[in-house]
């Protein structure tokens, strides 16, 4: 490409403008004086890099307890992500990695009393990007919990059933016999009492 004329800045530093972050330059400089150019440099590598963007399409979904967050990635503006942070009410930030935050993240032991705003944003090496926020939300009040032997039940207060644990028999109810970690909803109801054995479970409308 042409050459663009550079003069040092404050700090002694030049600064080339209109590169995009996260795009690798091959450049030459050289020096200019009244006489004219000089030689050119050998190449030399540029890599513009910044704090990542805000994460896109943020939504919340209520489970009993819990609030789990689903977004599409922040774009790492030349710098990996390397975790994301979340607060409660505009209270503390809570760091995770991004590993264990790739397109969901799940906040556990709230309070089913408590209205909850969530802010998300992503961090790189440049530092703290522009956070997203959910609207407010509540997590589920549960009016009736029920146990089997590995596994729980749970009514949350629309009268739906919900549950989680050992499931080598399929008797959560959601359609598999895949141990389930977290509270999943399998059936709308409405249901008044739950509660189950070694491998089945008994829910009454």
């Amino acid at each position: 490409g042409d050459y663009v004329p550079l003069s040092p800045t404050d700090d002694g530093a030049f600064r080339v403008p209109n590169l995009e972050n996260g795009v690798t330059y091959q450049a030459v400089v050289r020096a200019v004086n009244d006489v004219g150019a000089g030689p050119a440099s050998a190449f030399f590598t540029l890599a513009p890099f910044t704090t990542p963007s805000a994460p896109d399409d943020l939504w919340v979904t209520a489970t009993p307890i819990d609030l789990t967050l689903s977004f599409e990635p922040a774009r790492a503006n030349g710098r990996p992500v390397t975790h994301y942070a979340y607060r409660l009410n505009r209270g503390s930030w809570a760091s995770v990695p991004a590993t264990s935050a790739t397109d969901t993240l799940l906040i556990e032991d709230l309070n089913h009393d408590t209205r909850y705003r969530i802010d998300l944003r992503a961090l790189n090496e440049a530092g703290e990007g522009a956070y997203a926020t959910t609207s407010t939300t509540t997590p589920l009040r549960i009016v009736h919990v029920g146990a089997g032997e590995e596994h729980s039940l749970a009514i949350d207060a629309y009268g739906r059933l919900w549950t989680w644990g050992e499931n080598g028999d399929g008797h959560l109810g959601n359609g598999d016999k895949e141990d389930v970690a977290q509270p999943t909803l399998v059936a709308q109801g409405p249901f008044r009492w739950a509660s189950g054995g070694a491998n089945y479970s008994v829910a009454l409308a």
